[in-house]
């Protein structure tokens, strides 16, 4: 069991710094399980805005592209007249694994 939590681990470790400038891990085990998360900041450059559908394209310093939605918790999305494609911004989330052993069935 211990085995395939700690594969998983070094999995995550070498995996975050592709992303990561900094952050912090959380690590919550209990027999059979582990959960991993950790909260990753990046600096980005936005490549397209859907204002429409509240989306903002990202491109991370390794070139990968991601598409965010603004939830409702951002208040003032429609405010943000002001951003346009090429503006540098500072992009922080949360990745995390969760994983659970149980025995095979019969």
């Amino acid at each position: 069991m211990r085995r395939e939590f700690a594969i998983a681990a070094v999995a995550l470790a070498l995996a975050a710094p592709a992303y990561a400038q900094s952050g912090g891990a959380i690590v919550a085990t209990a027999p059979g399980k582990a959960v991993i998360a950790e909260t990753v900041k990046i600096a980005a450059s936005i490549t397209a805005i859907d204002k429409a559908n509240r989306e903002v394209t990202l491109k991370g310093p390794q070139g990968n592209l991601v598409t965010v939605t603004a939830g409702s918790e951002v208040k003032n999305f429609e405010q943000f007249r002001n951003i346009a494609k090429g503006d540098k911004v500072e992009a922080k989330f949360t990745q995390a694994v969760a994983i659970a052993i149980e025995p095979a069935k019969k």
